[in-house]
């Protein structure tokens, strides 16, 4: 490489881009000539750093999101255990989620909302999902323990 460089320099013409051979030099390819394939080939790109597993999906039920609806879904079951009819169980179940009464709209009255219900109810669900980001996420990543200690369904 030296070499050439050293050659390329003549007398009235510095190296640079107006000298012939430095611009021979650092040509770049042109598309539309053709040339013919050397005999020899360029050697594969390695590529360093990690190699990525691919693990297979599989169908996990998240405990603590479920944990945090069981307040809000419980009347509404119960309601249908004792019998009371699924009219009963949707209206505890909009009564217990939304913290609105629909019960008094079939007399004529009016659908009553009670943030105080809202709050109790939503709050378990807030927490449940905050510690399924948190905990079984990033920072603890109990998530990632469980599934290489092959613990079927069960994620945080």
């Amino acid at each position: 490489m030296y070499a050439v460089r050293h050659m390329a320099k003549r007398k009235g013409i510095p190296w640079g881009p107006k000298n012939p051979l430095w611009r021979w030099r650092h040509r770049k390819a042109n598309k539309s000539v053709k040339r013919h394939k050397s005999a020899v080939r360029p050697m594969a790109r390695r590529r360093y750093g990690r190699k990525h597993r691919y693990r297979s999906r599989k169908m996990t039920i998240p405990l603590a999101p479920i944990a945090g609806m069981l307040p809000m879904i419980m009347p509404s079951v119960q309601a249908v255990m004792d019998g009371r009819g699924a009219v009963v169980a949707a209206e505890e179940l909009t009564w217990n989620t939304a913290g609105i009464d629909i019960s008094q709209v079939k007399a004529g009255g009016v659908a009553r909302f009670d943030a105080g219900k809202l709050i109790s109810n939503i709050t378990p669900l807030v927490a449940g999902l905050l510690v399924h980001k948190f905990v079984g996420g990033p920072p603890l990543n109990l998530n990632a323990t469980l599934s290489r200690a092959k613990v079927p369904f069960v994620r945080l």
